[in-house]
């Protein structure tokens, strides 16, 4: 092999590794040394049970190199974001790359609500398509200290919903009274006989059969509140829009 040969051989090799050493100084990610949420990104105050929205929602990344970039905040970036209980101050965080920032906002509702539990309504048509059946269903009751041992809430409809006599569906452990009985209202107080048994996630509390609305109706559970057999706790209301 001659000497012009070699000279372009290793020509070539020389340019193949810096070709390579550009490739690696281009794929290698900036080091993050700090980030910080944009102003308006989130919220100062939200409602009970609002959703986050994160569409207009950025942090300032700055890099070691002194560099910045604006980028867009995901879900899996948001972690301590809870509006199930009303607070004054909650702070939630935004991670990215190993660096966090954090940010505290405030839940407001008209009531003062401590637990995560909701009423959680049910509405099938039935067969004769001449009214409804309604569940009433506990939502998040393992999220109480000490578990739900009783309940009690305000069963109310509205637009000319007819109810019937409810049927108890928990266990026999369980009981249940009504008061203050109307077609379209009614006080429901079920309760643990022996104190030792608790409602759980998902389980059906109660059954009752609603006629239509004469146009458009709803079917509410206002007035709500459980206990865990030392203390209540306020429900928010919740509600079933039926027809047009």
């Amino acid at each position: 092999m001659n000497k012009k040969n070699i000279r372009t051989i290793i020509t070539v090799i020389l340019l193949c590794l810096v070709f390579v050493c550009m490739l690696t100084a281009c794929n290698k990610e900036k080091a993050v040394s700090s980030i910080q949420i944009i102003q308006g990104s989130f919220k100062e105050i939200y409602a009970l049970d609002e959703k986050l929205n994160l569409s207009a929602s950025k942090i300032l990344v700055t890099y070691t190199d002194g560099s910045t970039a604006s980028i867009s905040i995901t879900e899996g970036m948001v972690s301590g974001f809870d509006t199930s209980t009303t607070t004054t101050g909650r702070t939630l965080s935004v991670t990215y790359k190993g660096k966090s920032a954090n940010y505290i906002y405030k839940v407001q509702s008209s009531l003062s609500v401590e637990t995560s539990f909701r009423f959680n309504i049910g509405v099938v048509e039935n067969e004769s398509k001449t009214g409804y059946d309604v569940d009433i269903k506990a939502d998040k009751a393992s999220t109480v200290s000490g578990g739900v041992y009783a309940l009690r809430f305000t069963l109310s409809t509205s637009g000319g919903i007819v109810l019937s006599e409810p049927t108890l569906k928990l266990t026999s452990a369980f009981k249940m009274e009504i008061y203050s009985v109307s077609v379209s209202s009614m006080v429901v107080v079920v309760y643990s006989e022996s104190g030792y048994d608790c409602i759980n996630d998902g389980d059906t509390i109660l059954n009752v059969k609603a006629t239509k609305p004469s146009s458009s109706g709803t079917i509410s559970v206002q007035s709500g509140s459980i206990s865990n057999g030392e203390s209540d706790f306020v429900v928010p209301q919740s509600s079933y829009s039926i027809g047009e």
